[in-house]
Protein backbone atom coordinates (compact mmCIF):
# COMPACT_ATOMS: atom_id res chain seq x y z
CA UNK A 1 0.00 0.00 0.00
CA UNK A 2 0.89 3.44 -1.05
CA UNK A 3 1.69 5.63 2.13
CA UNK A 4 0.52 9.30 2.45
CA UNK A 5 2.88 11.42 3.96
CA UNK A 6 1.16 14.08 6.25
CA UNK A 7 0.97 18.17 5.60
CA UNK A 8 2.84 18.04 8.96
CA UNK A 9 5.96 15.87 7.47
CA UNK A 10 6.47 17.92 4.36
CA UNK A 11 6.02 20.96 6.01
CA UNK A 12 9.20 19.56 8.32
CA UNK A 13 11.60 19.19 5.05
CA UNK A 14 14.23 21.93 4.80
CA UNK A 15 13.95 23.78 2.56
CA UNK A 16 17.00 24.06 -0.05
CA UNK A 17 19.32 27.24 0.33
CA UNK A 18 19.56 29.82 -2.45
CA UNK A 19 22.96 29.22 -3.78
CA UNK A 20 24.92 32.64 -4.32
CA UNK A 21 24.32 32.47 -7.97
CA UNK A 22 20.57 32.97 -6.82
CA UNK A 23 21.04 35.82 -4.45
CA UNK A 24 24.22 37.64 -4.65
CA UNK A 25 23.14 39.40 -8.16
CA UNK A 26 20.03 40.89 -6.42
CA UNK A 27 22.23 41.96 -3.66
CA UNK A 28 24.52 43.51 -5.46
CA UNK A 29 22.06 45.42 -7.51
CA UNK A 30 20.20 46.22 -4.55
CA UNK A 31 23.36 47.86 -2.57
CA UNK A 32 24.29 49.29 -5.86
CA UNK A 33 20.72 51.02 -6.25
CA UNK A 34 21.05 52.16 -2.53
CA UNK A 35 24.77 53.45 -3.41
CA UNK A 36 23.12 55.58 -6.19
CA UNK A 37 20.58 56.74 -3.88
CA UNK A 38 22.97 58.08 -1.21
CA UNK A 39 25.39 59.58 -3.88
CA UNK A 40 22.84 61.43 -5.75
CA UNK A 41 21.17 62.99 -2.27
CA UNK A 42 24.98 63.79 -1.08
CA UNK A 43 25.41 65.32 -4.10
CA UNK A 44 22.13 67.46 -3.78
CA UNK A 45 23.21 68.25 0.19
CA UNK A 46 26.64 69.69 -1.18
CA UNK A 47 24.87 71.98 -3.60
CA UNK A 48 22.09 73.22 -0.99
CA UNK A 49 25.27 74.29 0.99
CA UNK A 50 27.06 75.67 -1.16
CA UNK A 51 24.84 77.87 -2.44
CA UNK A 52 24.19 78.98 1.16
CA UNK A 53 27.49 78.57 2.32
CA UNK A 54 28.60 81.95 3.57
CA UNK A 55 25.71 81.78 5.50
CA UNK A 56 26.28 78.45 6.94
CA UNK A 57 29.68 79.24 7.42
CA UNK A 58 28.29 82.30 9.70
CA UNK A 59 26.81 80.40 12.04
CA UNK A 60 29.35 77.95 12.66
CA UNK A 61 31.56 81.28 13.14
CA UNK A 62 29.26 82.66 15.50
CA UNK A 63 29.02 79.13 17.34
CA UNK A 64 32.62 79.05 17.54
CA UNK A 65 32.52 82.42 19.62
CA UNK A 66 30.61 81.08 21.77
CA UNK A 67 33.77 78.95 23.42
CA UNK A 68 35.23 79.88 26.74
CA UNK A 69 37.66 82.27 26.35
CA UNK A 70 40.72 80.04 26.72
CA UNK A 71 39.65 77.65 24.20
CA UNK A 72 39.14 80.49 21.85
CA UNK A 73 41.43 82.23 18.97
CA UNK A 74 41.23 85.93 19.90
CA UNK A 75 42.28 86.87 16.70
CA UNK A 76 38.72 85.52 15.20
CA UNK A 77 35.98 88.38 15.23
CA UNK A 78 32.16 87.38 15.18
CA UNK A 79 30.93 89.45 12.29
CA UNK A 80 32.04 86.63 9.66
CA UNK A 81 32.32 89.67 6.39
CA UNK A 82 34.83 91.13 8.92
CA UNK A 83 37.38 87.79 9.07
CA UNK A 84 40.67 87.27 7.81
CA UNK A 85 40.17 85.55 3.99
CA UNK A 86 41.92 82.51 5.82
CA UNK A 87 39.21 82.03 8.45
CA UNK A 88 36.47 83.07 6.25
CA UNK A 89 37.64 80.08 4.06
CA UNK A 90 38.19 77.86 7.32
CA UNK A 91 34.19 78.32 8.20
CA UNK A 92 33.75 77.86 4.56
CA UNK A 93 35.45 74.06 4.44
CA UNK A 94 33.70 73.13 8.13
CA UNK A 95 30.07 74.22 6.14
CA UNK A 96 31.08 71.14 3.38
CA UNK A 97 32.86 68.96 5.52
CA UNK A 98 29.35 68.56 7.55
CA UNK A 99 28.17 64.84 5.61
CA UNK A 100 31.20 63.38 6.00
CA UNK A 101 31.50 63.78 9.79
CA UNK A 102 28.21 62.87 10.48
CA UNK A 103 28.39 60.00 8.09
CA UNK A 104 31.25 58.93 10.73
CA UNK A 105 28.85 58.60 12.99
CA UNK A 106 26.72 55.99 11.09
CA UNK A 107 24.29 58.68 10.06
CA UNK A 108 23.45 59.33 5.87
CA UNK A 109 21.85 62.46 5.07
CA UNK A 110 18.65 61.68 3.23
CA UNK A 111 15.61 63.92 1.92
CA UNK A 112 13.48 65.06 4.98
CA UNK A 113 10.15 62.50 4.50
CA UNK A 114 13.05 59.43 4.72
CA UNK A 115 14.59 60.92 7.77
CA UNK A 116 14.57 60.46 11.94
CA UNK A 117 13.19 62.93 14.03
CA UNK A 118 15.86 65.41 15.08
CA UNK A 119 15.66 64.47 18.97
CA UNK A 120 16.14 60.70 17.26
CA UNK A 121 19.26 61.49 15.46
CA UNK A 122 20.25 64.15 18.39
CA UNK A 123 20.03 61.14 20.97
CA UNK A 124 22.09 58.61 18.05
CA UNK A 125 25.11 61.30 17.28
CA UNK A 126 25.54 61.68 21.25
CA UNK A 127 26.17 57.90 20.99
CA UNK A 128 28.34 58.23 18.69
CA UNK A 129 30.11 61.33 18.94
CA UNK A 130 33.72 61.04 19.31
CA UNK A 131 33.65 59.24 15.65
CA UNK A 132 31.92 61.76 14.17
CA UNK A 133 34.33 64.53 16.15
CA UNK A 134 37.61 62.62 15.25
CA UNK A 135 36.46 62.33 11.10
CA UNK A 136 36.14 66.20 11.65
CA UNK A 137 39.03 66.88 13.45
CA UNK A 138 41.00 64.90 11.02
CA UNK A 139 39.30 66.96 8.20
CA UNK A 140 40.13 70.60 9.91
CA UNK A 141 43.78 69.45 9.99
CA UNK A 142 43.93 68.65 6.75
CA UNK A 143 42.52 71.67 5.76
CA UNK A 144 44.73 73.65 8.41
CA UNK A 145 47.80 71.58 6.91
CA UNK A 146 47.00 72.59 3.53
CA UNK A 147 47.41 76.26 4.41
CA UNK A 148 51.06 75.41 5.55
CA UNK A 149 50.34 74.98 9.34
CA UNK A 150 52.12 72.48 11.53
CA UNK A 151 52.00 71.83 14.88
CA UNK A 152 53.54 73.21 18.14
CA UNK A 153 56.33 71.50 20.03
CA UNK A 154 53.03 70.45 22.70
CA UNK A 155 49.40 71.05 23.35
CA UNK A 156 50.49 73.32 25.73
CA UNK A 157 52.67 76.11 23.70
CA UNK A 158 50.95 78.65 22.39
CA UNK A 159 49.83 79.06 19.29
CA UNK A 160 52.30 80.99 16.79
CA UNK A 161 50.56 82.63 14.19
CA UNK A 162 53.56 84.38 12.17
CA UNK A 163 54.93 81.12 11.90
CA UNK A 164 52.06 79.22 11.44
CA UNK A 165 51.89 76.47 14.52
CA UNK A 166 48.70 75.21 16.07
CA UNK A 167 48.75 73.62 19.54
CA UNK A 168 45.78 71.59 18.26
CA UNK A 169 47.36 69.86 15.28
CA UNK A 170 47.98 66.94 16.94
CA UNK A 171 46.70 63.48 15.95
CA UNK A 172 42.35 62.97 17.84
CA UNK A 173 43.84 59.96 19.78
CA UNK A 174 46.82 62.68 21.68
CA UNK A 175 44.06 65.62 21.82
CA UNK A 176 43.26 67.62 24.93
CA UNK A 177 39.77 67.27 26.04
CA UNK A 178 39.55 71.24 25.46
CA UNK A 179 40.51 70.72 21.70
CA UNK A 180 38.14 67.92 21.36
CA UNK A 181 35.32 69.64 22.48
CA UNK A 182 35.41 71.94 19.94
CA UNK A 183 34.96 68.94 17.74
CA UNK A 184 32.14 67.57 19.74
CA UNK A 185 30.24 71.12 19.98
CA UNK A 186 31.03 71.04 15.70
CA UNK A 187 29.72 67.90 15.00
CA UNK A 188 26.35 68.97 16.63
CA UNK A 189 25.68 71.93 14.58
CA UNK A 190 26.22 70.31 12.05
CA UNK A 191 23.62 68.23 12.35
CA UNK A 192 21.09 70.93 12.93
CA UNK A 193 22.55 72.78 9.92
CA UNK A 194 21.40 69.16 7.54
CA UNK A 195 17.77 69.94 8.71
CA UNK A 196 18.14 73.69 8.68
CA UNK A 197 18.29 72.90 4.75
CA UNK A 198 15.42 70.92 4.55
CA UNK A 199 17.05 67.19 4.83
CA UNK A 200 17.66 65.05 7.77
CA UNK A 201 19.56 61.62 8.81
CA UNK A 202 18.97 57.89 8.55
CA UNK A 203 21.00 55.10 9.84
CA UNK A 204 20.99 51.43 9.35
Amino acid sequence: MRRVRSRKAAAAKPKRKLAAKDWFPVYLAARDTQQASDDETHSTVLVAIEERDRAIAARINAAYMELPDEVRNPAIVREFEKLDRSYQESNLAAARRGPSALLAAGMRVVPRKDARPLAEASAWLDRFLDLAAAEEHRGWCVFMEGYGWAPTETQDDPRDNANKRHEALFPWEDLYESNRDKDRRQVRIYLEIVYDLGFGVTWD
